[in-house]
């Protein structure tokens, strides 16, 4: 297994999947689809309320029994926070501003963790812009 997740889950085995479906929607690592690696999560050790954006690195199992899991890198904040959020003035339009770059960490999580996909774009060097994709029923 890849060496980054090996030293995350103190194991040298590894059952690792490119994507995973649940409930029609499609979760994928970042090497299969970019964009279907785009979640939403929540941290557990964070409030209900609270959102993470992050990028699914690997889909996995230790053992053929256990429930799949999920390494994932958290975007890191708006790197410049004299530059100032846009959209944070329009609480209805669920954009913000946050940097390009992911974090060195690998963070382990549940797919009940896991609140929606969001989409990304890269405005400059620094900054990327994020929307939450959750659908309204």
């Amino acid at each position: 297994i890849p060496a980054d997740l090996s030293a995350r889950i103190h194991s040298r085995k590894a059952i690792i999947r490119a994507h995973y479906r649940i409930n029609g929607t499609i979760f994928s690592r970042l090497a299969t689809h970019i964009g279907n690696s785009h979640i939403i999560y929540r941290r557990t050790d964070e409030p209900v309320t609270s959102a993470t954006y992050g990028s699914i690195q690997y889909i996995f199992r230790t053992q053929e029994q256990d429930p799949w899991k999920i390494a994932i890198r958290a975007y890191l904040p708006n790197p410049t926070p004299s530059t100032e959020d846009p959209f944070a003035r329009y609480p209805d339009f669920p954009a913000r501003l946050m940097s390009k770059d992911l974090s060195d960490h690998l963070e382990i999580i549940q797919f009940d963790d896991i609140q929606s996909h969001f989409a990304r774009w890269v405005v400059d060097d620094a900054h990327a812009v994020v929307v939450n994709l959750t659908r309204v029923r």
